[in-house]
């Protein structure tokens, strides 16, 4: 089915890459009909880079995880999407593929790499509803690796996950929302057994 799929990306990305290398290198601005097509041509191009790379990204899920195909795919994966952010990093799209670029990198465990990125994008200062929702997603994914066994810093997640929900309240329900919620939930039940360790480790000192 991956296969098929990334043909059929692949047939769009020709044909989007045709579309918008037709148009000439500069528009001026004044020129708006032109300029809009050439505008929305970029974004159907750059959308059709993305899919591809997400099909590579899901590839790697096909094989178990930590095994040489996995990493190979990964590691394929995140050159892909950073190649994309490195063409269009002005541009949502490519903020969107430096997160995915994260989350490759998050899955092979290089926990520190990934929040780096994480961090950067939260830091963005864009307000459109488009970087918003990249932003949100994002965090998702910096709770995942602040849950991660290399880190354990549960109540970071709960403070963090608590603030997102008082703020965002009805959004809550939608998937990314659960999703946050669901880590600060695991947050919670990991910071509960770290808490009955020291105190089975205190008692135990004591006897």
């Amino acid at each position: 089915l991956l296969t098929k799929a990334r043909d059929t990306f692949q047939k769009a990305h020709d044909q989007h890459k045709a579309t918008f290398d037709a148009f000439p290198k500069f528009i001026p601005p004044e020129e708006k009909e032109q300029y809009e097509a050439r505008s929305k041509a970029e974004i159907a191009y750059m959308r059709a880079q993305i899919d591809l790379a997400l099909c590579t990204y899901e590839e790697a899920h096909t094989y178990v995880a930590g095994s040489q195909e996995f990493k190979n795919l990964l590691t394929k994966a995140a050159d892909e999407f950073k190649n994309i952010h490195e063409k269009y990093r002005s541009m949502v799209g490519g903020l969107y593929s430096r997160m995915w670029q994260g989350k490759c990198f998050e899955e092979q465990n290089d926990i520190g790499k990934a929040l780096g990125i994480y961090n950067e994008l939260l830091a963005h200062p864009g307000t459109s509803s488009a970087m918003k929702n990249v932003q949100m997603q994002v965090l998702q994914f910096r709770l995942i690796c602040l849950n991660h066994e290399q880190r354990k810093d549960y109540q970071l997640v709960i403070n963090e996950a608590d603030e997102w929900i008082t703020k965002n309240r009805k959004l809550t329900t939608f998937i990314v929302g659960l999703g946050i919620r669901f880590q600060k939930a695991i947050a919670h039940e990991k910071l509960a057994e770290k808490l009955e360790k020291d105190y089975e480790t205190a008692g135990n000192a004591a006897q």
